[in-house]
């Protein structure tokens, strides 16, 4: 992230270490932790130029969020809801195929929608 102020750099370094320490700490299998470790370092990499205060501390909430979300669910990728056409035996063999098949391209872990699928929704709900 870059030119960040001093108090959101500390933040954000000691999200970094709370990710990699609660990695340490996981009871799954060495596969959930290279997930973990995949992730962390692929979204803090893609982030690292944000220099908006505000959009910083948005992906700091995010990242406590989905720590919250993987200690609570046991399982360190976001939970494939509304996930139909994923076969269960494939998220059991590669955790990261529900990644790879719908957040592959989000601007977030939980991909964010663009303004046209979110007017689409809106126009489909009033029905």
């Amino acid at each position: 992230m870059a030119q960040i102020c001093n108090p959101l750099r500390s933040k954000v370094l000691n999200m970094y270490r709370r990710i990699f320490r609660e990695r340490n700490k996981w009871q799954g299998d060495e596969a959930d932790k290279v997930v973990i470790t995949r992730e962390a370092r692929k979204l803090f990499r893609k982030n690292k130029d944000i220099s908006d205060p505000e959009k910083i501390k948005r992906k700091l909430e995010e990242a406590e969020l989905r720590i919250e979300l993987a200690l609570h669910y046991k399982i360190p990728y976001p939970r494939p809801y509304n996930a139909t056409g994923i076969a269960l035996s494939e998220l059991r063999n590669d955790p990261s195929y529900f990644l790879k098949q719908v957040g592959k391209e989000s601007d977030s872990a939980f991909g964010e929608r663009n303004q046209e699928e979110n007017e689409k929704d809106k126009r489909d709900s009033r029905f």
